[in-house]
């Protein structure tokens, strides 16, 4: 472990804060970076649309598109992922990155969807969503999901997999 964890900090040191590795998900592939003091940070999954369930949002709950005018709400929200990526098992360090310009082109995308879910009008969850172009490995006509988030407050209630339906049946 201290091997592991100087190893990780010389990475640190070296100013390399992100490092992801793609590999199979099963034991023998993964083990050896696990060993590293990696961790699963994401899951690549496939799912056919037609065979996509939909469900709906739970009462109290709306879910809309949102535009350029909610990038405060974006950024806000985004801050829930960072929070969450900070704490184990994954790792994740801000590297200084402008979120606010990067979430603003995004959302200034005509391909970009923004999906929001409101409580009494308020955002307090989100969805992105944009075309994936062709590569190595990935389905034609595939969509990406990002920057699924959901506050604390509202966590546990159905809002994250109801707004991801959302915008799945927003790609159908």
């Amino acid at each position: 472990r201290n091997v592991q964890r100087r190893r990780r900090q010389s990475w640190i040191d070296a100013d390399a804060f992100e490092h992801y590795v793609w590999v199979l998900d099963h034991p023998e592939r993964t083990g050896p970076w696990m060993e590293l003091g990696f961790a699963r940070m994401h899951q690549r999954g496939v799912l056919a649309l037609d065979d996509a369930p939909v469900r709906e949002m739970p009462a109290g709950y709306t879910t809309r598109l949102g535009t350029i005018d909610d990038l405060e709400w974006a950024v806000d929200l985004g801050a829930q992922i960072d929070r969450a990526q900070a704490a184990g098992p994954s790792f994740s360090i801000d590297v200084g990155g402008d979120e606010r310009a990067e979430l603003d082109e995004t959302l200034s995308d005509p391909e970009a969807r923004y999906f929001l879910a409101e409580c009494d009008g308020v955002p307090v969850g989100q969805c992105i969503t944009f075309a994936l172009p062709a590569r190595r490995g990935s389905f034609d006509a595939t969509l990406h999901l990002s920057a699924v988030a959901v506050r604390e407050a509202h966590q546990g209630r159905g809002v994250a997999t109801a707004l991801v339906d959302a915008a799945l049946q927003r790609a159908r």
